[in-house]
């Protein structure tokens, strides 16, 4: 069984936890609990069905937008798909933040 989903929404880092000071307790940054939130919410609207028993593989791609600060040649480059903005840390905490739900 195969299932594929794809969200338009712009992916977001997995934050580190911030603690409260009077209980000490750790919480998620307001994005990523945003982004977490919006997932988790598209995810069960996509698939109406019970949670999988089994181990699942998941293979993941994100699309970012090109950033305003980017020069013209590089734009028509990006634009082409001939230069792709890499990031890999930003790919695997956005990944951490999408598996985390």
């Amino acid at each position: 069984m195969k299932f594929t989903a794809t969200y338009d929404i712009e992916p977001v880092a997995q934050g580190r936890p911030r603690f409260n000071k009077l209980s000490g307790r750790a919480y998620d940054p307001i994005k990523s609990r945003n982004f977490k939130k919006a997932i988790a919410i598209l995810t069960r609207v996509k698939f109406k069905q019970k949670p999988f028993k089994k181990p699942i593989k998941v293979t993941t791609k994100f699309y970012r937008l090109i950033p305003v600060s980017t020069s013209k040649k590089r734009r028509e480059l990006m634009e082409k798909a001939r230069f792709c903005r890499q990031q890999s840390p930003m790919l695997i905490t956005t990944s951490k933040a999408l598996l985390t739900l």
